[in-house]
């Protein structure tokens, strides 16, 4: 269970926030309810699973801090 009681604003400061998507996908799913303004921190790899940004965005998620793992092409 999530206890936000008087927290407005959170920021998830992971290494990547979608490592785990078993466990992304679940933390998502609580922080839809309870609507917690949120920034995360993922990987450049977000864009390639289809709906996460979406899914992220209703969490209300307001902004993310992007990884780049390697700037060569």
């Amino acid at each position: 269970m999530i206890n936000v009681s008087g927290i407005k604003h959170a920021m998830f400061i992971n290494d990547n926030f979608i490592g785990s998507l078993t466990w992304t996908r679940k933390l998502i799913s609580k922080l839809k309810k309870i609507k917690l303004k949120c920034n995360v921190t993922v990987s450049i790899n977000v864009v390639n699973i289809p709906g996460l940004l979406c899914e992220i965005k209703e969490t209300g998620c307001q902004g993310m801090f992007v990884g780049f793992e390697n700037i060569k092409p």
